[in-house]
């Protein structure tokens, strides 16, 4: 047997396993960031859903109680609000709510100091993890509140 024959041979085919070796690894590792893609998109896409036309509050008896801001939450949406994100003079907090749908309850904002406004995003729990509904938000102005 001509060994010089057998050495491209061997050469052929170890190239060949490598290469589909390689494609199944691409493919999988491709496949496998795709489906993650899809989930973030298909969850980001689930938050819009609730928030749009299902989330929706009205804010009433807003009393400014130094250095304390009291006022009552209605729930008048279709959905649940579990938290509501609170953002004064660029810094964010947030206010648990459990506010089910038609609910009212008070809440009071502990420390608040000098005029601005205070902005109130509504924020629901879908798949464990908390989704701002930022286009729902209300907005107390201090400087209106007696």
């Amino acid at each position: 047997m001509n060994k010089k024959a057998i050495a491209p041979l061997i050469a052929t085919v170890m190239l060949i396993g490598f290469v589909i070796v390689m494609g199944t690894l691409v493919f999988n590792w491709y496949s496998s960031t795709i489906s993650k893609q899809q989930k973030n998109v298909e969850n980001i896409f689930d938050a819009s859903i609730q928030c749009s036309n299902k989330v929706d509050i009205k804010i009433s008896n807003v009393q400014k109680n130094t250095p304390n801001l009291d006022f009552t939450i209605e729930n008048i949406g279709q959905q649940k609000i579990d938290k509501f994100v609170i953002r004064k003079d660029g810094i964010a907090s947030q206010l648990d709510a459990n506010l089910e749908v038609n609910d009212i309850k008070n809440f009071q904002i502990t420390s608040i100091t000098g005029n601005g406004e205070i902005v109130l995003f509504p924020a629901i729990m879908l798949n464990n993890k908390l989704n701002v509904c930022s286009d729902y938000s209300k907005t107390i102005n201090l400087q209106q509140i007696p």
